[in-house]
């Protein structure tokens, strides 16, 4: 009788433990997919990411989405595409390695992508939309003449994109 008993109430007891389980992963299967970007795009235009910006991406992504970082570098049209442009491309990846940091301490691994372009703004819109991305976070970190280039290019992106957009100006600092 007595081993009787214990085995029942071993057996209830393992299947309270198993709706359990049952129930907390449904739950966080929802919220995953209620609250998490799959693809997040994060960009700066001959900018510093963010920590702001780069928590934010994280957090959109949620635990199984991905993030990409572009760094994009404009080219005036007095130098030709090919230029080298290496205190550029030093600054840049500089930053994208300063962005990944920050994106391992939040949790995440963030996909670095560089690009040189004429209009920073195709890139943007041509990387967003080939790659599928579901949210594209713009970190406006220029102050002083690239200021308003940027603005520019955030207002054009924000009215062509075919996915969410959030824009950061760095106003409230980094």
């Amino acid at each position: 009788m007595f081993w009787a008993g214990l085995g029942s109430g071993l057996g209830v007891g393992v299947l309270c433990l198993l709706v359990l389980f049952f129930i907390n992963n449904r739950h966080e299967a929802r919220h995953e997919a209620e609250g998490a970007y799959a693809k997040v795009l994060l960009a700066v235009v001959q900018s510093n990411f963010s920590h702001r910006a780069v928590n934010m991406a994280v957090r959109m992504a949620g635990r199984k989405g991905m993030v990409e970082t572009l760094y994009v570098i404009e080219i005036g049209v007095d130098r030709p595409l090919e230029v080298t442009a290496e205190d550029e491309v030093a600054v840049a990846l500089r930053e994208l390695e300063l962005a990944s940091y920050v994106g391992r301490r939040f949790g995440k691994r963030l996909i670095p992508r560089l690009e040189k372009a004429r209009m920073a703004s195709k890139v943007i819109l041509d990387t967003q939309a080939e790659q599928g991305f579901d949210l594209l976070i713009m970190d406006l970190g220029a102050s002083g003449a690239m200021e308003a280039a940027t603005q520019k290019i955030a207002r054009y992106v924000k009215e062509n994109a075919d996915c969410t957009v959030a824009i950061l100006s760095g106003k409230q600092g980094s």
